[in-house]
């Protein structure tokens, strides 16, 4: 039941191990039992005749040995959601086919007249597929020449494939045109006025700030127009205002 050391006491089915009185050594030497010495080291602790175990010591941390501090936890990082005009493609990028573009805005025209066209310009294109679409394309600009005495006009209808190309929120559109442009000539409340073929090539790019609502703020355009036997070139600057459905 002793050890050399340290006693080991069988109690209550439990070990609980209990360092000897400094005199134990001494007092067997003298010839005293071992059953008085286990009442001596019951005396020593209390508990052992209230029936509880001795607690164990709490380990010690060796004299000047550090602790290895534990690791700490990561906190998670918070989520931010992106504004709506950041968002990505798959709310209105190149996940997602529209059914159509309605485009609407001003335009500037210059060409073989050798005047400054201002007027208007709208396309309706309808999609076919995720990167062709059916493209019908108005505009109507408006001068006047001979100091001021002849107001000019030049109409375009035209339509074509429009190919599109989506990068996030930018759209990049090209598009082959063939149709009529009319021009007309009012002098002393006389019109006179001339249809003639077309051709249109041109392409820009569009912004989109919403699912629904964007702006093209550039489309170039060059006009071939067929009048007569002859042939008048034209360039024509627009930008708007753009709606998807």
């Amino acid at each position: 039941m002793f050890t050399s050391n340290r006693y080991a006491l069988r109690f209550d089915y439990f070990y609980t191990e209990l360092k000897p009185p400094p005199y134990s050594e001494e007092l067997k030497k003298n010839g005293v039992s071992e059953r008085v010495i286990m009442a001596m080291m019951e005396a020593a602790n209390p508990q052992l005749r209230q029936g509880q175990p001795a607690r164990a010591a709490a380990p010690q941390t060796p004299t000047g040995v550090a602790r290895t501090p534990e690791p700490a936890t990561p906190r998670p990082q918070p989520t931010s959601t992106p504004p709506p005009y950041l968002a990505s493609s798959s709310t209105y990028g190149e996940d997602e086919i529209e059914r159509g573009i309605v485009f609407g805005g001003l335009a500037y025209s210059r060409g073989d007249l050798h005047a400054n066209f201002l007027g208007w310009s709208a396309a309706l294109s309808t999609a076919l597929t995720d990167r062709l679409a059916l493209k019908s394309d108005f505009s109507g600009v408006y001068t006047t020449v001979n100091n001021g005495l002849v107001d000019y006009s030049l109409y375009s209808f035209a339509v074509g494939p429009e190919f599109r190309a989506r990068l996030e929120t930018i759209n990049f559109f090209a598009h082959s045109l063939v149709g009529l442009s009319r021009s007309g000539a009012a002098l002393n409340f006389r019109n006179a006025g001339d249809n003639n073929l077309e051709f249109v090539f041109g392409g820009g790019l569009d912004f989109w700030l919403s699912p629904i609502f964007g702006i093209r703020p550039i489309q170039g355009d060059y006009q071939l127009i067929r009048a007569g036997g002859e042939s008048v070139h034209m360039a024509r600057l627009s930008a708007g205002a753009l709606f998807r459905f």
